[in-house]
């Protein structure tokens, strides 16, 4: 099976994981991810964009993927069987946002709030990833994330959501917040 992996932040963002933990992050091995991180939709890659562009496509990609985690059902009502498969989608689909997200060019009016929302983004991946391995290993879903989450988690999400606010984009972190607080 494939073994994606997603090692480094963000540009622009140091990697505050520590000297001890300078390794590429573990991740899900039953979905494809590389796919997932490779392959960015045509366009999202190109020069700097106009502010407008960027909050169009930043603002779409975010879309899509709670498009795609909202197909898969509400987590709340799921069974611990489908909860693990819904873990594991949720952190395929968030390392395919993070992708999108990170080819983003933003104007330079807004490159410090879209580096911000991704080094958070990035943390809340690092998550999830870990939540899915465990999940992969046997250990019940709601367990694996009462033993992985921190409240630091909370903070790089709210750290995240204000980014995205600051830098005119609505529609990220939403997936984010339903998939580890609920609706």
């Amino acid at each position: 099976m494939f073994d994606g992996r997603v090692e480094t932040p963000p540009d622009g963002v140091n990697n505050r994981r520590g000297a001890a933990d300078t390794g590429p992050m573990p991740f899900v091995r039953a979905v494809p991810l590389l796919a997932a991180a490779v392959l960015v939709p045509a366009g999202l890659a190109s020069g700097t964009l106009t502010t407008a562009q960027y909050r169009t496509r930043a603002n779409a990609a975010c879309a899509a993927e709670q498009a795609r985690m909202k197909a898969l059902g509400d987590p709340s009502k799921l069974a611990n069987a489908q909860l693990a498969a819904y873990d594991v989608s949720q952190a395929a689909a968030l390392v395919q946002e993070y992708a999108t997200l990170r080819a983003l060019h933003p104007p330079q009016s807004l490159l410090a709030a879209h580096r911000t929302a991704l080094w958070n983004l990035y943390r809340l991946v690092q998550l999830n990833e870990a939540i899915a391995a465990k999940v992969q290993s046997g250990v019940d879903p709601t367990a694996a994330a009462n033993q992985l989450a921190k409240p630091s988690d909370w903070d790089a999400l709210m750290n995240m959501l204000k980014a995205w606010g600051q830098a005119g984009v609505r529609t990220c972190g939403t997936l984010t917040i339903r998939a580890h607080w609920g609706s």
